[in-house]
């Protein structure tokens, strides 16, 4: 398993370096990469998890950038759809997401700190 993750995590690197030399630049470029980016850091994050020994994070454990795959593709297919659209008037889809990201944070530093598991199902 921890694997396939780490051979995911490179793919998406290698295409979001395939993607920033790419001389003909396409309007949606933009959140193409900013999907890899995404796909990166989470399959990062999950190889970090999985590669913790005796499973300590790994049980009732999740990742917060989950909740920025469903805004990011939308839009995406809106700007695929019209050129003119412009993706930072929707910035507050990403709520979720940033909520998210606080907790785990906050959640994994705590853990750490205090050498505790951070759910214990």
């Amino acid at each position: 398993m921890i694997y396939i993750i780490a051979i995911g995590s490179f793919q998406s690197l290698l295409l979001l370096l395939l993607m920033y030399n790419n001389k003909h630049k396409k309007p949606f470029d933009f959140l193409v990469k900013l999907l890899l980016l995404f796909v990166f850091v989470h399959l990062g994050i999950k190889f970090v998890i999985y590669a913790m020994p005796t499973g300590l994070f790994q049980k009732g454990f999740v990742t917060f950038i989950d909740l920025a795959y469903g805004p990011l593709l939308w839009m995406i297919s809106l700007k695929l759809k019209n050129d003119a659209y412009r993706p930072a008037k929707h910035w507050y889809l990403y709520l979720p997401a940033m909520i998210a990201t606080i907790f785990f944070v906050g959640i994994t530093i705590f853990s750490l700190l205090n050498r505790y598991p951070p759910l214990n199902l």
